[in-house]
């Protein structure tokens, strides 16, 4: 296993940037290229499934992977309704498979993706808790996850590759940017097989950016569990206690600028 943690670039400011996006698809301008999944947690979770909406508002590259809800309740979000993961076995699972919907995420061909969402945690002091992820670690299995490691003096984002058991490695944002409070707050991690020695990227709030180097090519193929949103696995493990709101998926890095835009001064935007 292989610990990573080295901080590089700064803050960014919506104000050193004169970028006009693209308007490839959406209301709202921004250029949706690679989008492949976009969840806005507003889909009634006693109802019906967590709807991936992004080839609803234009993307050609939506990968159509919908999630089964249990345990979750809808709730204020950032922006409209959230869905808050409770810890009463709160979960939402994909209903697609991951060999399919995911493959992009699994590196098999580009080995590119990035994902930004929402989190405001309902309580505090839990020590690690895992926000979206395929599998835990546990046993000889192969996949990713993101999650939120709040041991004490350390407070980060943990992202991870699992290619094998034995063969894996932990990414961590800057010690502190993800702090131990029932504050909203923006993740964002992206993966560049080629990307040299900043192939792994984490940053809270848009802020200062933490890279890391990968050693994994690729964890190629399919995990033994599906991409879960509040827990590690199914049945559920290191369940969140926390609301989700505005998550996306893209099979591409996306900018700085792009980054800060989805931040918004802290108040998220609406693709």
């Amino acid at each position: 296993m292989k610990i990573h943690g080295t901080a590089k670039g700064g803050a960014i400011s919506k104000k050193d940037f004169g970028v006009v996006f693209s308007a490839s698809g959406g209301g709202s301008g921004f250029d949706l290229t690679g989008l492949k999944a976009y969840y806005k947690f507003c889909n009634d979770p006693t109802a019906s499934n967590l709807i991936n909406q992004a080839a609803s508002i234009g993307s050609s590259a939506s990968n159509g992977a919908d999630f089964s809800n249990s345990n979750v309740t809808s709730v204020t979000g950032l922006i409209d309704e959230g869905y808050d993961y409770d810890l009463s076995n709160g979960q939402s699972v994909d209903t697609g498979g991951a060999s399919t919907d995911w493959e992009f995420m699994y590196n098999t061909s580009s080995g590119v993706f990035s994902f930004v969402g929402w989190m405001k945690p309902v309580t505090t002091g839990r020590s690690s808790n895992r926000i979206f992820c395929d599998c835990a670690n546990i046993g000889n299995e192969t996949g990713l996850g993101i999650g939120e490691h709040m041991v004490v003096n350390r407070e980060q984002v943990f992202f991870y590759l699992d290619k094998t058991d034995g063969d894996a490695e932990w990414f961590y944002s800057a010690e502190g940017d993800y702090p131990d409070t029932t504050d909203w707050r923006m993740v964002f991690v992206s993966f560049d097989a080629n990307g040299g020695s900043n192939n792994v990227q984490i940053s809270v709030n848009a802020g200062t950016k933490t890279t890391h180097t990968s050693t994994i090519s690729g964890i190629n193929g399919a995990s033994f569990n599906p991409m879960t949103f509040g827990s590690a696995r199914d049945p559920p493990i290191f369940e969140t206690d926390s609301i989700f709101d505005e998550w996306s998926f893209w099979n591409r890095v996306l900018t700085d600028e792009e980054v800060t835009t989805l931040y918004n001064s802290g108040a998220g935007f609406a693709l």
